[in-house]
């Protein structure tokens, strides 16, 4: 066997698995999409995209044409919601501090170190009930996340500096979707406001902006913006979550019409789904055609999981073999799938990922320009907000810790640090109601 045929089948064997897998949990998502269809314009659009997949016609390059367009639109409407989630999330976490606050004025401040030093102590011994390494972070992150933030703006972003150097070597879009998630955590992620439904959040967080520079404004009426703030976040996340759903679908059609240009022989797991995407479509599906599939899903998944990254293996096919582009063609294709289907709503199909690395130049830039964001951001946030934002933020940095001590020594120096009475008490009580709901569910 030639080895430009051995490339060939392995390649042609990893499309086969990318199918099966696409097609099957595209019906999922299509059923479940169909089950609680909302009055959307993205839908429509999906639902134009999924007749067309599932027509007698091959129509499959003017499908992937529209999905890109489709991924881009969905794509935009998505990161804007998911900004606001996070405006409002952070101006949330203020006002629920303020809140216990208020409603607990006649306890002293927890001031005394002996007590700071008894929680921090507290919360190593919860942590220490974890044998997996995993759900132990996993608590280790939840803590951290409600500790003060009480650190310069200079140690802050130093702080992101020594995360974003464990990118070096790694790939430019690994590196870059790095730093759109920080961007996002950071409030940072404004790509202008076109509908008038969305400026309206645009201009509540003003609101929310002016409130903050001016306590006055919010004495005595925390209970009412924190519930008009918990409302607008449950409205956004539903919407999050219908275009979240969208975007997979779309993602899901675009990968299933580029294995559909290869024409393989359709399985009957693949027949089957198609028969489910058009009873969904026309509103006649049957839930037990649903159920034949759980079992496949799972397996598809689990070999679509094993698929291996092929970016080396065409680079290293097109330096030798240059003129086998069918072949190359065949594993770009498999790259384009392995992005659609990995979760990213950053990920660019149309710049595909070309093998090159974040050098540690291309590292600093990209640092720096978040930096000088950040900087001039913090001009126009209140503190309390700033801190926030920090907090936020720096869930999304890996942790610095080497062990145990560094750990206690982090919260006690956030702890003391801390010398507003309002957000101390209000940490105590976030800290000391995690722990007891902990202590519950275990």
């Amino acid at each position: 066997m030639s080895k430009k045929t051995d490339y060939e089948t392995h390649s042609v064997k990893q499309l086969n698995t990318c199918r099966e897998y696409v097609i099957i949990n595209l019906a999922f998502c299509v059923f479940d999409l169909m089950e609680d269809e909302e009055n959307n314009i993205h839908i429509d659009r999906v639902r134009e995209l999924l007749e067309l997949l599932t027509g007698k016609e091959n129509r499959n390059d003017e499908i992937i044409r529209r999905c890109i367009e489709n991924r881009k639109a969905i794509t935009n409407i998505t990161d804007k919601l998911v900004m606001y989630c996070e405006h409002f999330k952070i101006f949330s976490d203020v006002l629920s501090r303020m809140l216990i606050s208020e409603n607990d004025e006649k306890k002293p401040a927890p001031y005394d170190t002996n007590q700071e030093a008894a929680l921090v102590d507290q919360i190593i011994f919860s942590l220490a009930r974890y044998r997996e390494p995993a759900r132990r972070n996993m608590e280790l992150m939840q803590y951290i996340s409600l500790l003060p933030v009480r650190m310069t703006k200079n140690r802050f972003f130093d702080r992101i500096r020594t995360a974003v150097a464990y990118y070096k070597d790694n790939s430019k879009q690994d590196f870059d979707e790095y730093i759109e998630k920080l961007r996002m955590s950071g409030l940072l992620h404004n790509n202008g406001i076109e509908s008038e439904e969305l400026r309206k959040y645009d201009e509540e967080w003003d609101r929310c902006v002016s409130i903050l520079k001016n306590p006055s404004l919010s004495t005595g009426v925390e209970s009412q913006l924190w519930d008009d703030t918990e409302k607008r976040l449950e409205e956004l996340e539903e919407s999050v979550d219908l275009q979240s759903m969208l975007q997979d679908i779309v993602n899901l059609i675009y990968a299933a019409a580029i294995t559909e240009k290869y024409r393989m022989e359709p399985s009957k797991a693949y027949l089957d789904s198609m028969e489910i995407i058009r009873e969904s479509l026309d509103g006649t599906k049957n839930e037990d055609n649903l159920i034949s599939l759980e079992g496949k899903i799972e397996k598809a998944y689990e070999a679509f999981s094993k698929i291996e990254d092929s970016a080396a293996r065409r680079k290293k096919l097109t330096e030798h073999e240059p003129g086998n582009q069918k072949e190359i063609e065949r594993i770009k294709d498999i790259q384009t799938i392995l992005l659609l289907n990995s979760g990213s709503r950053f990920a660019d199909t149309v710049k595909q990922e070309n093998g090159e690395t974040a050098d540690k130049q291309y590292i600093a830039e990209k640092t720096e320009k978040l930096i000088e964001d950040f900087e001039r951001q913090f001009l126009k946030y209140p503190k309390k907000l700033r801190w926030a934002i920090m907090r936020n933020v720096m869930n999304d940095l890996p942790f610095p810790f080497e062990n145990i001590d560094e750990i206690r020594e982090y919260m006690l120096s956030s702890l003391v640090q801390c010398k507003d009475k309002t957000e101390k008490r209000a940490v105590f009580d976030k800290i000391n109601r995690w722990m007891n709901d902990m202590d519950t569910y275990d």
